[in-house]
């Protein structure tokens, strides 16, 4: 489960859509329990599961949709410590992988660009 909206203290802004950068990609932010849960149930996955971890700030997960709104991936967002992001997994529909090598770098550019500006002052 890139870039374009940003948070700099809680990660990824769960109110936008934005589009990944060279992508037919939109990101959505599962921010929510019902959110999870329901892509869980889509995924065929255990994303649903991580609902203290994400209300806690250790993680977020997105959804990348397709155009026609179909979720296609799953990408997990871990804090690093000094105020930036990484991918930690990144996995399609029922955990069987096969994720484009474009989607890894838009999403891997995601992450190193959240909280970029807050450690350059």
């Amino acid at each position: 489960t890139c870039p374009a909206s940003r948070s700099a203290a809680t990660g990824p802004d769960s109110s936008a859509d934005p589009a990944l950068p060279d992508s037919a990609f939109t990101l959505r932010v599962l921010d929510s329990s019902r959110k999870l849960t329901t892509n869980a149930n889509y995924m065929g996955n255990c994303t649903a599961g991580y609902a203290s971890d994400i209300a806690s700030g250790d993680l977020v997960i997105a959804a990348l949709d397709d155009a026609s709104g179909r979720t296609q991936y799953n990408v997990s967002f871990h804090p690093k410590g000094d105020g930036t992001w990484h991918v930690k997994e990144i996995n399609s529909r029922f955990n069987e992988g096969n994720v484009p090598g474009e989607v890894q770098r838009a999403c891997e550019q995601l992450a190193e660009s959240l909280g970029a500006e807050d450690t350059q002052e």
